[in-house]
């Protein structure tokens, strides 16, 4: 590998992890966790992260989802991050991570949203969850600052939070390498594929690395590397628009805020994030904003609902994407049906990813180790259902 951790020290791994995010990390860390011989490499060409999802993630982590299984991955998260200095500290030193359990706030004003909202309540309960029905009366006396004369029920989840996303993937990264995880800075370029089994991968520079298990972890870039193994992956990138904006009057101690109306926002130091997409650029790497999607969309709708909004100034935006899973709009974990059995995948969670991950990464490390799902059973996520052609989408509000 190298000081700068270039090339492979080796020839041959037990696992090769493609993609160093959150996922990639996370899978690495379960891996090594259990079994500490294990040889396992990352292949990242940029440790940095400098337009990775990962690091550039709105970072919430939240109970309110309609399917158990998204629910008990979300509890897992929450498990992993509180915990996070002590699981990611490096010889004695705990790592710094922040957290902001301010809770997450969903909005309903329309029956149809209401029907949904009351559904999805109900399984949240059922698992446990730390959810709290509201009218606009009362969402009204919790909030002050919020205009909620066309709410018709919100739901609150003070337990929620979100969290710094590139301080967690630095972290991660850092711990990994420390349990004697390899990071190869490279691009994986083709698969080494006999029949159902994958030996290895070509990395950009023509070198190869053999391994008995190789893990695509790269998100909105899996799709173009499961093409060259013919997997017809049904996710693409999803340009998200964020823009960091400040106004002058005080507010609530907002948590994450969502209006069913397609418009939310979070707490970001001084100020606030809205985000945004444009369904047009959906299949396209955008890396510019479009300052005239929040003025004409994100501007109106945040001062109808919180009016200190009418005022304010944007003082920064930028872009990430989602792996947009447009078949259901969850995860897809796990191998492939009629291909390499050793070749595993996550993608597509659908701006899902950073609260998922840790769950992700370790159900991907079952899979190798005990193969099959031990501590959660996530086979409703697995890629048999686009091959069979059974959606299963969350219902209500997803993203």
């Amino acid at each position: 590998m190298g000081a700068k951790g270039v090339v492979a020290m080796q020839d041959k791994y037990d696992v090769v992890i493609v993609g160093g995010g959150l996922y990639g990390c996370a899978t690495a860390y379960f891996l090594v966790s259990r079994e500490p011989g294990l040889r396992v490499a990352i292949v990242e060409p940029d440790p940095a992260y400098t337009h990775a999802a990962s690091a550039r993630s709105n970072a919430g982590v939240r109970v309110q989802f309609s399917q158990e299984q998204s629910i008990w991955m979300s509890q897992f998260g929450h498990e992993f991050y509180a915990n996070f200095p002590q699981l990611m500290a490096v010889d004695g030193t705990p790592a710094e991570l922040t957290l902001n359990r301010r809770g997450y706030l969903l909005m309903a004003t329309k029956p149809g949203q209401v029907a949904d909202m009351q559904a999805n309540v109900a399984v949240q309960h059922a698992e446990g969850c730390n959810v709290v029905v509201h009218d606009a009366d009362s969402l009204g006396r919790l909030f002050p600052s919020l205009a909620t004369n066309d709410v018709l029920m919100a739901t609150h989840s003070p337990d929620d939070m979100w969290i710094d996303p590139y301080g967690a993937v630095t972290a991660m990264l850092h711990k990994v390498r420390a349990m004697g995880v390899e990071l190869v800075r490279s691009r994986v370029a083709d698969f080494v594929v006999d029949g159902r089994v994958m030996r290895g991968v070509m990395l950009e520079d023509s070198s190869s690395i053999d391994a008995d298990w190789i893990v695509n972890c790269t998100g909105a870039w899996a799709p173009a590397l499961c093409a060259k193994v013919g997997i017809d992956v049904p996710v693409k990138p999803l340009p998200i628009m964020a823009y960091y904006f400040e106004t002058r009057t005080e507010v609530d101690a907002f948590g994450v805020t969502i209006d069913l109306e397609r418009i939310s926002f979070r707490p970001e130091g001084r100020g606030f994030i809205s985000i945004n997409h444009r369904p047009e650029l959906s299949g396209t790497f955008c890396w510019e904003p479009v300052a005239e999607l929040f003025e004409e969309h994100n501007w109106p709708r945040l001062a109808h609902r919180v009016p200190a909004f009418e005022a304010l100034k944007v003082m920064q935006s930028y872009c990430c994407h989602y792996a947009m899973n447009y078949f259901d709009g969850n995860v897809l974990l796990g191998a492939w049906p009629g291909k390499p059995d050793n070749f595993l995948i996550a993608t597509g969670a659908s701006g899902h990813g950073l609260q998922h991950a840790p769950a992700s990464g370790r159900a991907l490390a079952e899979l190798i180790l005990d193969r099959q799902f031990v501590s959660l059973d996530l086979s409703r996520f697995g890629c048999d259902r686009v091959d069979e052609n059974r959606p299963d989408p969350e219902r209500g509000f997803a993203a």
